[in-house]
């Protein structure tokens, strides 16, 4: 049995807009002129479609031409497909708020809060039908860029192939994260000696989801060879905080962890890592069949300006 690619392969699918035009005119000169024909070639057409379909299709009157019942059933199939057709090709005039497409992205979840909820809260505005899949981070960003899995990927690897784009969005510096009213705050100048007296939370890290952004600090320990002291371990940021807020231990993170809404009035950044070496570059990557979209184009330009807006102002 063939498929239906087979089966159309075999059909010149122009001869349907040829059809489409003599059903509007009713006169095949008129129809020839609109298609930029000879009204020859546009007759040989007719005598083209007539043996595609088994049918006279139209009957000569001295009014012009006069589809006939087959004909007129066909227009019925034949006129929205070649409308639907046409959307694809003449590339409509893009509205956000009009807009009903599916976009995901995947980031490390721990920055879910501080970084998306901005961003969602604006396309409730200005694109009340958008919807948003947020995915885990994943080691493996290129496979599911490419298999369509992600739209976008959020992440602290630039992608540089030639099917993939990298855009940076902004450096996040590592920082040593206190609770409100932690003693370190009641210091004027806080060294990372004074860091060390105190024990810490860490939060643990799936080894599939590269989430070294969270906690770049880290490294300038490790190079000196210095162990902190740590009393937990928990992927959960929720688990760690509110061991926090009734300890002083301490949390290494990104400097715009606990920027989200329901923790930035109970903690403070106590010590920065100011070390360039430390600090990390936030990149958005996207796959090339993505780029001659408008829909996701202006998605990736609008969660851009987003995400650099979110972090300037929390930096």
């Amino acid at each position: 049995m063939k498929s239906i690619e087979q089966q159309l392969s075999r059909i010149d699918l122009n001869l349907l807009v040829a059809f489409s035009v003599l059903l509007q005119e009713n006169n095949v000169s008129r129809a020839a002129e609109k298609l930029y024909m000879s009204q020859s070639a546009m007759s040989r057409v007719l005598q083209k479609l007539r043996d595609m379909f088994d049918d006279p299709l139209f009957l000569r009157e001295s009014a012009g031409l006069k589809p006939t019942i087959k004909a007129l059933e066909l227009a019925k199939g034949i006129e929205p497909l070649l409308a639907n057709i046409s959307t694809y090709i003449q590339n409509e005039r893009f509205d956000p708020l009009t807009c009903d497409k599916t976009f995901s992205v995947s980031l490390p979840s721990l920055l879910t809060p501080s970084l998306m909820l901005p961003f969602i809260n604006q396309l409730a505005t200005i694109a009340p039908h958008v919807t948003i899949e947020l995915h885990p981070a994943t080691s493996q960003p290129e496979k599911h860029l490419e298999n369509g899995m992600f739209d976008f990927s959020i992440g602290v690897h630039a992608i540089t192939s030639g099917a993939f784009s990298s855009t940076t969005i902004a450096m996040l510096k590592p920082v040593i994260h206190a609770r409100k009213n932690h003693p370190l705050t009641t210091k004027s100048k806080v060294s990372i000696e004074d860091c060390l007296s105190y024990k810490y939370v860490d939060l643990l890290m799936d080894n599939h989801a590269k989430l070294q952004v969270i906690n770049p600090g880290k490294a300038y320990f490790d190079e000196r060879g210095i162990e902190l002291e740590t009393t937990l371990k928990c992927g959960q940021l929720g688990v760690l905080t509110e061991v926090m807020k009734s300890t002083n231990h301490l949390l290494i993170g990104s400097s715009n962890l606990m920027d989200a809404e329901n923790l930035r009035d109970d903690f403070v950044t106590v010590y920065s890592f100011e070390e360039e070496e430390y600090g990390v570059e936030a990149c958005l990557c996207d796959h090339q069949r993505t780029h001659n979209s408008e829909s996701h184009q202006w998605f990736k330009a609008t969660l851009l300006k987003s995400l650099q807006t979110t972090l300037i102002n929390q930096a």
